[in-house]
């Protein structure tokens, strides 16, 4: 899996606030390499060569188009990569070349199978990269997206959508949940879409993009309270402290969250998640069972913001047993601890930390899952938890392991861990017809691994030994841990 070498890589050129807070709200921008034409339409032509030989080369698109490097060390595309995901960010195993035919008829709204089969996180750390080689018309069916849908699960399909209708080399960089499809090609030539997978290998702790203030700007959409957290997640701080409001104006808005208008309540659930209002706690916790998605979202977050994790906890210990089969149901691999609530408790932070420990004990499956994804979710702040999460990687149920396993990696793998996760390797348990993968735990296992720095002796010959795995993405993620330069993008 080794790559075009780069003779110097060039210095990247960073996002700015606006660029980055604007990704947050929206879910996607577009990028510009540096590129010349050439190089474009040299690529196009050498796709058009390779599909009608061989077929489409699906995982193998990298070694049979080494060429791409360039794109990736190109100083713009290195530099969104790098402000989104940090200096370290890893590139996933799958990737895809999608080309549309003619006739091709359009897809319906769509997100991507999640990866590994683990529940769907609102803080950024897995990005999709599509790179069009050739100028897209609105004829040759381009990619559609429908911004600002990257945090929902349920299906907008009324809602506008962006077609991608772009110039040659063009490059979108979206969160790895947005909304989207592919429209009907009624042109007589192919399109192309290159679509690659990139993801942090370590949590924020400081701005990776160029930053000149901490302010975060945007006053528009339906999500301020969870995208200010996101924003100030990106810079590896706390979120602000809450400001004061009028008594009447939170009574007011606790009035507003039993209107018959969704739009008007999920404005008051994310007002009240801006400003200190304990007494809204009730009627905020009442809405975590809202009809409305984005109003259910907004009162996670809002209860989340007021320190709540006593309702956050009864929530998650409903939902979980609640939602379970109802998810796995889905038919899209949605994990069954999908829940509001861990987006809420994640938010809550530190705050929540020792409860969840906790309830990873529970004697009910669906709960002990659902709290090692929050977990998870919480990033960083949760390493006192490692050890519980280590000890889950044994856990009779398979979504309880596989989620601990998935949480150990976003907190960041440490010694502690390491033993457990080799022996994960080895876990050869069956698991449901619902598993995206009969190896779900062994791949979470192998990229968590992937991600420690360094890696320890006794990782490095357990991964050594799994490079001839059956399995291709363990193959892949072994090569990626034991040696991160030869397998990064950018070299």
């Amino acid at each position: 899996m080794k790559y075009k070498p780069i003779a110097m890589k060039p210095q990247p050129h960073l996002l700015g606030d606006a660029t980055l807070q604007r990704f947050i709200v929206d879910g996607h921008i577009t990028v510009k390499p540096t590129l010349p034409d050439t190089y474009h339409s040299a690529l196009k032509n050498q796709l058009d060569a390779l599909i009608e030989k061989n077929g489409n080369p699906g995982n193998d698109l990298l070694p049979q188009v080494s060429e791409l490097a360039e794109l990736f060390a190109d100083p713009a595309v290195d530099g969104a990569l790098t402000s989104l995901l940090g200096p370290d960010y890893i590139l996933h195993p799958h990737r895809h070349c999608h080309d549309w035919n003619p006739d091709s008829q359009a897809q319906a709204w769509h997100k991507d199978y999640p990866i590994t089969g683990h529940p769907r996180c609102h803080r950024g750390r897995w990005l999709l990269l599509l790179y069009y080689p050739q100028t897209i018309t609105q004829h040759m069916g381009p990619t559609a997206i429908q911004p600002r849908t990257q945090h929902y699960m349920d299906a907008t399909p009324d809602a506008p959508g962006l077609e991608l209708c772009v110039e040659a080399g063009t490059v979108v960089i979206a969160h790895y949940d947005i909304w989207h499809k592919a429209t009907a090609n009624t042109s007589d030539q192919t399109r192309y879409m290159l679509k690659f997978l990139f993801g942090r290998r370590a949590e924020p702790t400081a701005p990776a993009w160029d930053t000149h203030g901490a302010a975060w700007t945007p006053a528009e959409g339906d999500h301020r309270t969870l995208s200010r957290r996101m924003w100030h997640w990106h810079r590896g701080e706390e979120s602000p402290a809450l400001a004061a409001m009028d008594p009447r104006d939170i009574n007011a808005r606790i009035r507003e969250l039993d209107e018959p208008d969704p739009h008007i309540r999920r404005r008051a659930a994310d007002d009240l998640g801006l400003a200190r209002a304990n007494e809204a706690v009730p009627a905020l916790t009442a809405r975590l069972q809202d009809t409305d998605e984005p109003v259910r979202l907004n009162a996670a977050y809002a209860l989340a913001a007021q320190g709540a994790v006593g309702p956050l906890l009864d929530a998650l210990r409903r939902e979980a047993p609640e939602h379970w089969q109802a998810n796995l149901d889905r038919g899209d691999f949605t994990s069954p601890s999908q829940l509001n609530a861990v987006y809420g408790l994640a938010a809550a932070g530190s705050a929540a930390l020792n409860p969840l420990i906790e309830v990873l004990a529970d004697g009910e499956d669906s709960v002990r899952a659902a709290a090692a994804t929050a977990l998870g979710h919480i990033g960083r702040d949760a390493r006192p938890a490692l050890s519980a999460l280590a000890a889950a990687l044994n856990d009779e149920n398979e979504w309880v392991r596989r989620h601990a396993a998935e949480a150990i990696g976003q907190i960041g793998p440490e010694d502690i861990t390491a033993q457990a996760l080799l022996g994960a390797l080895d876990d050869y348990r069956p698991v449901t017809r619902w598993s995206l993968s009969t190896d779900s735990l062994r791949e979470t296992a192998a990229s968590t691994l992937a991600r420690m720095t360094p890696l320890p002796p006794t990782a490095q010959q357990a991964l050594d030994a799994v490079r001839d795995d059956e399995n291709a993405y363990i193959r892949a993620w072994a090569a990626i841990a034991l040696d991160p330069q030869g397998n990064s993008p950018t070299h």
